[in-house]
């Protein structure tokens, strides 16, 4: 059996779509029986699972999780002389030279829209930043790349 395993509250329609068009099997990590698995896919779930073939290890999705980690490892790879992630600022003060873009800041550890500031101007530049560091959140600043929809592998 191939089991694509899920936290309660993530994935529920995206895993529900996959399941619907592939032979795997969504499954809850709170609901997960001893069974027989083939392949485990992990969809945002660290749970210790039994299977012969796990596709992502609990330390990559963990990694995955700390957007800021995941973007400082992925920013000097390239696709054909491309970066692969959007232009990214790890500190305030870097970002400061190209201040003119509209940008979007980000907690480092975020999900499903939460924590997003979309920014034209440096003052909201620094508020959103300045609301974050007072709840004690790490941070980053992204390029704005408008779009109508994103998939993320």
């Amino acid at each position: 059996m191939n089991i694509l395993l899920r936290r309660r509250k993530l994935g529920r329609t995206s895993c529900r779509e996959i399941s619907a068009r592939t032979n795997i099997v969504t499954v809850r990590n709170d609901r997960l029986a001893d069974q027989a698995i083939d392949y485990l896919f992990r969809w945002g779930c660290t749970s210790n699972c039994n299977a012969q073939h796990t596709i992502n290890k609990a330390e990559a999705i963990s990694l995955a999780n700390d957007k800021k980690a995941t973007r400082l490892l992925l920013t000097p790879l390239r696709n054909k002389d491309k970066p692969i992630i959007p232009k990214t600022w790890f500190e305030f003060n870097d970002w400061l030279p190209e201040a003119d873009k509209p940008v979007i800041v980000r907690a480092s550890h975020h999900a499903q829209g939460r924590s997003l500031f979309y920014c034209d101007t440096k003052v909201q530049v620094t508020e959103a930043v300045n609301k974050l560091q007072a709840k004690g959140k790490a941070y980053y600043i992204s390029e704005y790349i408008a779009k109508e929809a994103e998939y993320r592998v």
